[in-house]
């Protein structure tokens, strides 16, 4: 006697389990909610067009956030109407350098981040806004605008020590851009992973940046055309919130550099949640001591100072061509070497000294320039 044949209804069931049950392994596999990310511009002295697609994608591609984006009204139209909804967010990312936002925006947002919500500020997102204490506060340095001695100190860097230098002076500047190598200062679980130091791909280097600067850690520093180390990446202790500043990625370029694409990441992530799950980028390669690592340094500088083009001038005449070679060699390294040979032998002290610019100590175990 054969066996009764399955009817329709039965293998609709089925196929109706079957759907439930890829419905319950997708969430399983997705079980970590990600984190709500706010993305603000319409505003900027650089492309935002372009390069607010770029940083979606890059925190997209994390498989950590959904990215959503808020575009103020074009440069001298009414902002009345402007109010992002930052409370639906863990973290805020601003690619915004333009008109001041509605007192209600203002105060939106400074609530936001003193109840602990996250803040990403991106390159020229630190020229902003000069003329609003509590945002000065939240980015701890910013440039143009007007800025000098009166919003805060520059910070420098003596001998393996954080100086708050005091000096009257504007705030901002850049040289052309141009590849340049990077130091980590003070170990923090955005850069956990990363070499000591490393080349960044073409870029604007900021300098001269001042603020507050009150519970500020430096994380890695770059030496610039004006002589001094300069921090380009740190991060902000406001209230209950968390703030990651990077003063890099000035265009598409310089943001696809691996190390750029990966602090972005782990720099949204702690600020969303205090803590770092994405491994550091293997892409990000060491750069080492050797001849070649400083030459390639050296090189990537984007012009000679006008002493060492005199001094090759002037000895040309009396040494022969090998000679010029090995000096035109050491001219180019001269004024990289040092700091470069310094950061990577000795590495920086997490202290700060109490003298002639009336600097504050940093916290034990953090290097937090505290309040």
């Amino acid at each position: 006697m054969s066996s009764p044949k399955a009817s329709l209804p039965f293998y609709l069931f089925l196929a109706a389990c079957l759907v439930v049950w890829l419905q319950v392994v997708d969430v399983d596999a997705s079980s970590t909610p990600r984190i709500k990310a706010l993305i603000v511009d319409g505003q900027n002295n650089h492309s935002w067009t372009t390069t607010s697609p770029i940083l979606k994608r890059i925190l997209e591609d994390s498989g950590l956030f959904t990215v959503d984006v808020a575009t103020s009204p074009a440069r001298g139209m009414d902002m009345s109407r402007f109010r992002p909804r930052f409370g639906r967010y863990q973290v805020v990312v601003s690619n915004y350098n333009g008109d001041p936002w509605p007192e209600e925006a203002r105060r939106d947002f400074v609530d936001f981040v003193s109840a602990g919500g996250g803040f990403v500020v991106v390159h020229a997102a630190d020229n902003a806004f000069s003329d609003w204490p509590e945002y000065n506060e939240i980015i701890g340095l910013g440039g143009w605008g007007g800025r000098d001695e009166r919003w805060g100190p520059y910070l420098r860097f003596r001998e393996g020590k954080i100086v708050r230098d005091e000096t009257p002076g504007s705030a901002g500047t850049h040289g052309s851009p141009h590849a340049f190598p990077i130091q980590i200062w003070q170990e923090h679980p955005i850069t956990a992973g990363f070499p000591k130091a490393w080349m960044h791909g073409r870029d604007e280097l900021y300098a001269r940046l001042r603020g507050p600067a009150r519970n500020l850690t430096i994380l890695a520093t770059a030496s610039a055309d004006s002589g001094e180390r300069e921090p380009v990446l740190f991060v902000v202790q406001y209230k209950k919130g968390r703030v990651f500043h990077t003063t890099l990625g000035h265009g598409p370029e310089a943001m696809g550099s691996p190390d750029f694409v990966s602090t972005l990441q782990r720099g949204a992530e702690w600020a969303a949640t205090g803590a770092v799950s994405q491994p550091a980028s293997k892409d990000v390669s060491s750069l080492g001591t050797g001849l070649p690592d400083l030459l390639r340094t050296a090189l990537d500088r984007p012009r000679i100072g006008k002493r060492e083009v005199a001094a090759i001038a002037a000895l040309a005449l009396g040494v022969n061509s090998v000679s010029i070679i090995v000096l035109v060699v050491v001219l180019l390294l001269w004024r990289r070497l040092s700091a470069v040979e310094r950061t990577l032998l000795h590495g920086p002290s997490a202290r700060i000294s109490q003298g002639e610019s009336g600097e504050r100590p940093l916290e034990p175990r953090t290097g937090r320039l505290s309040a």
